[in-house]
């Protein structure tokens, strides 16, 4: 749920973390589960971002992937910490650890999709560079002006830019589009959640009074918005792994840890071209 700091201010519940000078509370109520905790569930729904990455990151040691492989399972990691800190603390300078890595993550995504192509082993230092300045721009500018408005917008520019990226990539090439289908079906859930734990808040609070308490997490809305950005997260950098494993010609097969998370598994060794 969105409000001021300065209306929470007259009916504000005390916790270790002390008065939130975020510009963004959620509709879990503040400091009801633990102390040290302003939004408990908000919190530890978090996992479902932080588990697949670190798996993400394993996997990609594994197979000696591209550093732009790994450096998107290092962005969805620093997205899941991000937001862990923010909710658990609702402090302002938590809150930009949350967003800021969500835009300098999709300028790690957009540059491996132009350079999707690319020769192995090759960068494309014109486009990283473009990427980095972008990414830093926006970041001085919403720091600065501290106007949300500037993340969202860019943010939603990065977002549609990608998508209209791997449409084209499904389009043009032999590669399958499942991975891309799940990260909007992911995405597509998680909106509702957010939106539904925005725009109907107070029902949503009344709901969890009369609920037996083992089943009000279920209605922690923005917490299954966590659980499914993690997982759409981590279906597109599959998605972009296996265009890239195409133009390496690499062969790979989909499998799941625990039969949940997905990744990837380059079966045979790049095939170079003289």
């Amino acid at each position: 749920m969105h409000m001021s700091t300065e209306s929470q201010v007259g009916n504000y519940v005390h916790g270790y973390w002390g008065i939130p000078t975020s510009t963004i509370d959620w509709c879990e109520d503040d400091y009801v589960v633990s102390f040290y905790i302003a939004e408990f569930w908000n919190t530890v729904t978090n996992l479902g971002i932080i588990i697949p990455a670190i798996l993400g990151l394993i996997t990609s040691f594994q197979d000696k992937s591209e550093p732009r492989m790994i450096c998107g399972y290092i962005a969805l990691l620093a997205v899941g910490i991000g937001s862990w800190c923010f909710h658990m603390t609702l402090q302002f300078h938590m809150q930009l650890l949350d967003e800021l890595p969500m835009l300098w993550g999709c300028c790690i995504f957009l540059y491996s999709l132009f350079a999707c192509s690319s020769s192995p082993k090759s960068y494309n230092i014109m486009l990283g560079v473009s990427m980095l300045l972008c990414a830093v721009t926006v970041t001085i500018v919403y720091v600065v002006f501290l106007i949300p408005s500037i993340f969202q917008i860019s943010f939603g520019i990065l977002g549609i830019t990608m998508i209209a990226l791997s449409i084209n990539f499904i389009r043009t090439t032999d590669c399958s589009g499942k991975f891309f289908y799940c990260t909007i079906t992911c995405y597509t859930l998680g909106t509702a959640c957010w939106c539904l734990d925005y725009s109907i808040c107070p029902s949503l609070q009344y709901f969890r009074t009369i609920l037996p308490v083992i089943l009000r997490p279920l209605l922690q809305l923005h917490g299954w918005w966590h659980i499914c950005a993690g997982l759409g997260i981590t279906f597109h950098i599959l998605f972009i792994y296996d265009i890239r494993c195409h133009f390496l010609q690499k062969k790979r097969k989909m499998k799941r840890f625990m039969g949940v998370v997905p990744y990837i598994r380059v079966e045979n060794t790049r095939q170079e071209k003289a």
